[in-house]
């Protein structure tokens, strides 16, 4: 065989040295050639190498190198490939036919894209050869600098994904090969090796750029100085202009991509970059460490932890799209791997942003977070989301919307991670709960709350048996605002139900006629509906239109919806169907998506309730008394708002009468009936029995248990009050139960018979005729509370409203006052009697008030006198506050209030009280003594200006507003707290809550902080009120006593007579004035600021208007005289001036734009043409006063008052 060979070598180089004419002819030759050259392995015996050299040579004759045609070179080259592989590792040739050779092999390189050629197959055994055979590394030794140059950009170009694998990696290593060989990588190999990275947009494929970065990787140790030496330059921008048109990020990022370690040198460099002054710069840094950074995969090694700080620190960068960038790259990061090192710390810097000052950067961290949470539920803490939750308050509108949208989002993708039913594991069943917060919001409101809770929050796919699940998760996690939010929302969602049934039926029943009458009564239930919309004068357009539409399918629609029979499946194809019969581009599509989501029982129906039943039941037998809670809570809102009480009872009266049996009967003991939430049972009794009767074994279960509770008590007690019928059949059981020896029992049931006693009325005697009996000696000498509800009980029990058992209880109570026993209950007794039955009362009053007078009230106690403890009050006290209380009782009569005579006398025993704690100074008693009995007159004038307000004197009231200056802080709590209710139930007049900023001053700052909010939330009923008055219509037909802040009128007179008002006649300095200066700054600045310590940056028109009234008020209180005490007008309209500082100060607007003159309150105020008194140079002689103190004290002022 090497024979043969041999010869046909010889040959060949004969027949070579004369080039045939032909193409064919020489390719012919060319092709044995390389398949003789194929066969022959390296280092061939002598005379076989002698064969081989007579071809080499004929083949590399220079005019076969110099052949322009591509199939005569590429065998060429496959010819010498195979020579240099035989004769290696000694070179077949000199140097300079090496070099032409080597340029010729490296031609036919660019014809590897070819793929489908029919010589691709020769091109890939020449590359594997050089590969193979390393014959690649002669050119650095002939320094053919340029073919290596070359090849390396030829490869680059043309590798592709469609090459296959052997010819990539020959590629690589024929690269790698010749980095590895060079003594010095030049600048053009490394340019040329570059170029392939950070071209993304380019020529470049790929698979280019994997090559070049697997040769980067290979080569690592020998690349590293030469490319930190070509991004140092870059970053410095000293390169050479053949860098420039390289992006040296992009490089950067793919070489972090592959071989990090190559970057460590580069680090300070890349800070510098992070840090510079201009944003560019900075913004593409942050852009490209983000990426970085975000790569999958990869942690953030020890040498760019600083970039990786500073990157983090760009969060708080002055420019707005510099921190919303590293939002961006952050929320890359984590979503390449929420449980990456750096995630707790990413997500805490996330959070710091979420108060950011630009609103487009909150929006943007809430998306990161909610995206991260929803990439991987697990791997955002729920504090974070709760924390993220907070910016359903944010002042953006933009960004509440978003954030709800978000969370609603997020709370759906729980569900649907839990549809099998596993609520405990669910974390985000809080949620719920702060998205009914937001019903209180102004600029979200119900219409847009309601469309997520019955669109968006749970998964239309899941079953109604998963949504229920998930509902009682959530409910068992609501706070009593919630609670109400909810119920507040559906009571809305029911009047809109209740008036479109009305208007669907008003519409039918005269849907042919057009009468005026019908038309008006159509247009009060339109713009009666309109009134839920957002806008409402838009819907009420909308409702016209829809009132023409004469589509039947329509009104069938919006009438199945609202019908309570109605399947939530049902409702939803009903929706759809209704939105496809309009279209999309209807004029209405919009506003009936909101209109059927309003209608339709979508959220809450007949099918949740049968769930709530099961799972009650279900609850109840696992023993879980959080859940149980929740259904019963749940079921009641249902119940409540939906008025399907008779479905309840259809699906399941038997097992949910046996359940709250259950409860009543459980051992006490147990967990469950400790805490159980009786009130709600109580309220499902309501829903179960509201036309009929209490099963009487539902009322033996308490007969059987003497050791009832008072909470569960209350069952009956508000069965009671609401439902008296019901209890007609049980009478027996209550007379038995009335004369057990267990108190709370006993008081249980007075209060049922108090209030359901009217229709037991002729039962009652017929069964035991000891019944009043029982009653009356409750009276006497039962405790406080069943002397109460006993004195009410026998005027229900008996006929004519009990006025002959009240007489002859009354006779006898009267008759028991001078034995002195059981005063207590006597009083409170004779109390409720003058309430319930005044005629009989005043049959013998004046014996009562002149026991009471001369027995009670001016009784000294000698004993502890000394004593401060609050608790430590006399019994004597105790008798006095109860005498009090009966005879502020006596003049609160149910009926005909005002015919009563005599409030003259009580008024001025209680003003004593009020100025001495006791009716007289000659009266002994200690400092508690007098401060409850100061506490219990000033609650007394709260509770008789309800009706007596008119009749009650200046004096009077001034000495009540100041017991919330007392020195005992329990006193200013209870008193203040009082007002508070009082005031927000508008039970009293708003000018009782000038007490609350006399009381701010001088106090610890937890007080402070409660008094000022509830001041606040004074303000803001008052001017929710007067909006709704149209308080600053141009009409000006308004009394002045319908402004908020006609009670500042009220304020002055009470800082103006107030005790501790410094002298002007003595010119004291300003220390003696920060009391004054502080109560009204903290009274001013609930009006004027929005905020609790800043100062108004602009001025709303609100504010403004507010502004206008506070200064007519000032203005008109300096051009009057006080009618209390004249000599009092100085310290008035020094109060004055020192308010109009201040509100000038507050709200940054002149004091020169007010309204006209307001008339003020005449008890206090009488006009005048002109003051008398200046008081401007005196309150500038306070402020610029030259002494330390004053000037210190200034200093104090000007602080507190944002001068």
């Amino acid at each position: 065989m090497a024979q043969n060979l041999r010869q046909a070598l010889k040959e060949i180089g004969s027949k070579l040295a004369n080039l045939p004419h032909s193409k064919d002819s020489l390719v012919k030759l060319l092709k044995q050639a390389t398949n003789c050259l194929s066969e022959i392995d390296q280092s061939p015996p002598k005379s076989l190498l002698v064969a081989v050299q007579s071809c080499a040579d004929a083949v590399a004759k220079a005019e076969l190198l110099a052949q322009q045609d591509r199939d005569v070179r590429l065998l060429v080259s496959a010819c010498i490939c195979e020579i240099m592989r035989i004769t290696a590792p000694v070179p077949p040739y000199n140097d300079d036919v090496l070099r032409d050779a080597f340029r010729v092999i490296v031609g036919t390189f660019s014809s590897l894209d070819e793929i489908n050629s029919p010589s691709f197959g020769r091109m890939i055994a020449i590359l594997e050869t050089l590969a193979k055979y390393r014959s690649c590394v002669v050119m650095l030794d002939l320094e053919c600098n340029d073919l290596v140059n070359e090849m390396f950009s030829t490869f680059l170009s043309i590798a592709s994904n469609e090459h296959p694998e052997a010819v990539l990696m020959s590629m690589q290593t024929i690269m790698v090969l010749l980095v590895d060989e060079s003594e010095d990588v030049q600048e053009d190999l490394l340019l040329a090796l570059l170029s392939a990275l950070g071209q993304h947009e380019s020529d470049i494929s790929s698979a280019g750029q994997e090559l070049a970065i697997s040769v980067i990787e290979q080569c690592a140790g020998k690349l590293e100085p030469y490319i930190n030496q070509f991004l140092i330059s870059a970053i410095s921008r000293n390169a050479r202009s053949q860098s420039s048109c390289f992006d040296h990020h992009e490089i950067i990022y793919d070489i972090y991509h592959c071989s990090p370690q190559f970057l460590r040198g580069v680090t300070p460099y890349m800070l510098e970059e992070l840090l510079a002054n201009e944003p560019d710069i900075r913004l593409k840094s942050v852009n490209l460490l983000g990426r970085m950074f975000a790569l999958p995969g990869r942690t953030i090694s020890e040498p760019f932890r600083p970039l990786f700080s500073e990157f983090l620190k760009r969060l708080t960068d002055r420019v707005v799209d510099i921190r919303t960038a590293v939002v961006g790259h952050m929320k890359g990061c984590l979503l390449s791997n929420p449980f990456r090192p750096e995630a707790a710390e990413i997500i805490s810097a996330l959070c710091d942003r979420l108060l950011d000052y630009d609103e487009s950067v909150r929006e943007q961290v809430v998306g990161a977070i909610c995206d991260v949470a929803g990439h991987s539920l697990e791997s955002v803490a729920i504090g974070t989301i709760k924390f993220v939750a907070e910016r359903l308050r944010d002042k953006s509108i933009t960004v509440k919307r978003y954030t709800l949208e978000r969370l609603v989002e997020l709370y759906r993708l729980q569900c649907l991670k839990f549809s099998d039913g596993s609520i405990e594991q669910n974390e985000y069943r809080w949620l719920p709960g702060k998205i009914l917060r937001c019903f209180y919001d102004k600029d979200l409101r119900y219409e847009a709350i309601e469309k997520f809770l019955s669109d968006s929050l749970l998964p239309t796919e899941v079953s109604v048996k998963v949504k229920v699940r998930n509902w009682i998760a959530a409910f068992s996690e609501f706070e009593k605002v919630e609670i109400k939010a909810l119920e507040q929302a559906f009571l809305q969602k029911q009047r809109l139900q209740k008036e479109m049934k009305r208007y669907l039926a008003l519409r039918k029943k005269y849907q042919d006629k057009d009468t005026t009458d019908i038309l008006e009564r159509t247009s009060g239930c339109i713009r009666t509906l309109a009134r839920s919309f957002k806008d409402p004068a838009k819907a009420e357009e909308d409702f016209q239109t829809l009132n023409q539409l004469k589509d039947n399918n329509v009104w069938k629609i919006l009438t199945s919806l609202l019908d309570t029979n109605t399947s939530t499946t049902q409702a939803l194809k009903g929706r759809d169907d209704l939105l496809k019969i309009l279209g999309d581009r209807h004029p209405l599509f919009d506003f009936f998506g909101t209109l059927t989501t309003k209608c339709s029982l979508i959220l809450f129906n007949k099918e949740h309730i049968e769930e709530i039943l099961d799972e009650l039941i279900l609850h109840k037998s696992a023993g879980n008394e959080k859940l149980v809670s929740s259904c019963l809570d749940f079921l009641m809102v249902c119940c409540t708002l939906y008025s399907i009480s008779v479905e309840i009872i259809r699906l399941g009266e038997r097992q949910l009468f046996h359940f709250l049996a259950s409860k009543f009967t459980a051992d006490t003991g147990s967990a469950l009936s400790t805490t159980f939430s009786f009130s709600l049972s109580v309220d499902l009794v309501f829903s179960l029995f509201p036309d009929t009767r209490i099963p009487p074994s539902f009322f033996f279960i308490f007969q059987s248990n003497w050791w009832i509770t008072v909470h569960r008590f209350s069952v009956f007690q508000i069965l009671a009050s609401f439902f008296p019928s019901i209890f007609r059949g049980v009478e027996e059981q209550l007379v038995l139960l009335l004369k057990d020896d267990n108190e709370t029992i006993k008081e249980g049931i007075l209060l049922v018979l108090a209030k359901a006693g009217g229709a037991m009325r002729n039962q009652l005697p017929t069964l035991d005729s000891s019944v009043d009996l029982l009653l009356e000696k409750l009276c006497i000498e039962g405790t406080r509370k069943q002397a109460k509800y006993s004195v009410q009980a026998l005027a229900a029990i008996t006929i004519g409203d009990g006025l002959k058992s009240l007489s002859l209880l009354y006779k006898h109570l009267v008759d028991m006052l001078d034995k002195g026993k059981h005063l207590p209950a006597i009083l409170q007794s004779l109390g409720y009697i003058a309430q319930i039955a005044m005629p009989i009362f005043e049959t013998r009053e004046e014996e009562i008030v002149g026991f009471l007078s001369n027995r009670i009230l001016p009784c000294s106690v000698v004993e502890n006198t000394s004593g401060t403890d609050w608790d430590n009050q006399s019994k004597q006290c105790l008798l006095k506050i109860f005498a009090i209380k009966t005879l502020v009782k006596s003049y609160l009569p149910t009926k005909d209030a005002l015919l009563r005579t005599g409030i003259g006398s009580l008024l001025k025993l209680l003003k004593d009280i009020l100025s001495f704690g006791e009716v007289s100074q000659t009266v002994e008693s200690s400092i508690v003594d007098k401060a409850h009995l100061r506490l219990a007159s000033a609650k007394a004038i709260l509770r008789l200006s309800r009706i007596w307000d008119h009749k009650i004197p200046n004096d009077v009231f001034f000495f009540t507003i100041k017991i919330s200056q007392d020195t005992y802080p329990q006193v200013r709590k209870q008193f203040l707290a009082k007002v508070h209710q009082y005031v927000k139930d508008r039970l009293v007049d708003a000018k009782y809550a000038i007490s609350l900023p006399l009381a701010m001053h001088g106090i610890p700052e937890h007080e402070y902080k409660e008094y000022r909010h509830r001041l606040v939330e004074i303000v803001e009923m008052l001017y929710r009120e007067a909006k709704s008055r149209k308080l600053y219509a141009p009409s000006g037909q308004n009394l002045p006593s319908d402004h908020p802040e006609y009670i500042l009128a009220y304020f002055v007179h009470a800082l103006a007579h107030d005790n501790s008002f410094p002298s002007i006649v003595e010119r004291p300095g300003s220390e003696a004035f920060v009391p004054i200066f502080w109560r009204l700054y903290a009274f001013l600045s609930v009006f004027v600021c929005q905020d609790v310590d800043g100062k108004l940056e602009t001025v709303c028109p609100e504010v403004h208007n507010r502004v206008c009234v506070i200064v007519s008020v000032f203005k008109s209180i300096k051009l009057s005289e006080d009618v209390v005490d004249s000599n009092k007008s100085k310290n008035s309209h020094l109060v004055c001036e020192i308010g109009l500082m201040i509100t000038r100060n507050l709200s940054n607007q002149p004091d020169n734009d007010f309204m006209q003159p307001i008339p003020l309150p005449s008890a206090l105020y009488t006009p005048i043409t002109k003051s008398n008194y200046d008081v401007s140079s005196f309150l500038n002689y306070i402020l610029l006063s030259d002494s330390a103190a004053s000037a210190s004290c200034v200093s104090i002022l000007l602080m507190y008052l944002r001068l």
